[in-house]
């Protein structure tokens, strides 16, 4: 058996000379030069090119520039024996002339189907070959093989090839013709595996490993993607945001003087927070934890008892007098007024937006009640106004009204006809200032 041979030229030149050198074998020796998609040629070897186990050939490369060839070595003990190489390209030539023309043809044959792994693959249209045919089968870089099919002008071949495979497809007749060679087809996959596992040695394709330029090139890409994290990693703040930095001012405006921040607060403060318009002292919403700054303003007391001297966050009013001097919901000291409404300490959306404006002016609301005449009056407060009762007045009604038809059957010039009592005509500028609710 021939050892797998070896090219001295690697870059092939077209019209040059192309050395082969091989190892072992037994002769005859034949060279099978395959272009792609072109007419094989077979050269034969002599006898003299082999010796002491070691053989070699010159010949002269007769395919054009740029075009995709492979060599299959073969010997006595059958085809491909030596190998085949890989898909080559011929180069330029250093000025050597020489007819690149492929030959022609002895018959045609046609590959309609697909080619997948452990399908059918049909072999048709080569009726004008002399029987039998022969169909060699090459594979670039790996075990080639030959089928003989009996009689016809067709034949379909089972793909015993893995998915992947790149091959070329030659046909020779009975009497030696070509038919040429097909294109470079790569085996499809399918769901089917049984004739892989069952193919003879033969059949058997070189099996490639990973190629290192793909193993080094995931390797980097990895590298590259974990230093990006890593990058990124770093640059994230410990507290989770994504953007370093203070927090983005107030598009509004900077608020007034004395009107806390309500962001950022800090959480180091369990005090619940109080109304911001009521004298005395309020603890600033800066010293909140988060979850009672969410519900300080839902929060409120009872409305029957004066709320704590606490910090407030305005300076007191100066028109107003202590709390502790006035309440109203406390009947024991001054300026408590009997029957005032209880009123919430909750703060409406127009003292929270008031709050946040730097208003800190607080009018107190003042209340009168009214009393019957024969309640003994109040004296006058300090302010010097006196409450009296509501006077009220009788209403007072006008004559009613008589309308009448004066004689319709028999109507004068002097006559005016009177509207219908049923449809009294609406009054003209009312005024309801006479009427009282109460009559």
């Amino acid at each position: 058996m021939v050892a797998p041979f070896y090219l001295l030229s690697f870059l092939s030149l077209f019209c040059d000379d192309l050395t082969v050198e091989w190892l072992g074998g037994t002769g005859p020796f034949s060279l099978l030069i395959v272009p792609v998609f072109g007419v094989q040629r077979n050269v034969t070897i002599p006898d003299s090119a082999f010796s002491g186990g070691k053989g070699s050939y010159t010949m002269k490369l007769q395919l054009a520039k740029e075009r995709r060839f492979v060599l299959t070595m073969s010997d006595s003990t059958g085809f491909a024996a030596g190998g085949t190489t890989e898909v080559m390209l011929v180069g330029a030539s250093s000025g050597a002339s020489c007819d690149t023309a492929d030959p022609a043809i002895a018959f045609p044959f046609q590959l309609n189907s697909a080619l997948q792994q452990c399908r059918a693959f049909a072999f048709t249209g080569y009726q004008s070959a002399v029987q039998p045919v022969t169909i060699w089968m090459v594979v670039p870089g790996g075990t080639s093989q030959i089928v003989r099919p009996g009689a016809g002008s067709s034949y379909s071949w089972t793909a015993n090839v893995a998915a992947g495979t790149s091959m070329i497809f030659m046909m020779t007749d009975g009497r030696g013709g070509a038919g040429g060679a097909s294109d470079l087809l790569t085996v499809g996959a399918s769901d089917a595996s049984s004739s892989i596992e069952t193919a003879p040695p033969a059949a058997t394709t070189k099996s490639d490993g990973v190629p290192i330029s793909a193993i080094a090139g995931t390797v980097i890409g990895s590298l590259l993607f974990l230093a990006v994290i890593f990058r990124k990693s770093r640059r994230m703040p410990s507290d989770g945001t994504f953007f370093g930095g203070p927090p983005p001012s107030n598009p509004y405006g900077s608020p007034p003087t004395g009107v806390p921040q309500y962001y950022p607060y800090t959480a180091n403060s369990n005090t619940a927070l109080d109304n911001p318009f009521a004298d005395g002292t309020a603890t600033p919403m800066n010293d909140l934890t988060p979850a009672q700054s969410q519900f300080a303003l839902q929060q409120s007391s009872d409305p029957f008892q004066a709320p704590p001297v606490r910090r407030s966050y305005y300076p007191p009013s100066p028109s107003l007098p202590p709390m502790a001097s006035q309440d109203p919901f406390n009947p024991t000291l001054p300026g408590a007024i009997a029957g005032a409404p209880i009123q919430s300490q909750e703060t409406s959306s127009s003292q929270r937006k008031a709050a946040m404006a730097g208003v800190t002016s607080y009018t107190p609301s003042r209340f009168i009640v009214h009393t019957d005449a024969d309640d003994e009056l109040p004296p006058p407060d300090e302010d010097g106004v006196v409450e009296l009762p509501p006077q009220y007045t009788e209403r007072r009604t006008g004559p009613k009204r008589k309308l009448s038809v004066m004689n319709p059957s028999r109507p004068s010039a002097d006559s005016v006809l009177q509207p219908d009592p049923a449809y009294p005509p609406p009054p003209t500028n009312p005024s309801y200032s006479n009427v009282s609710p109460f009559s």
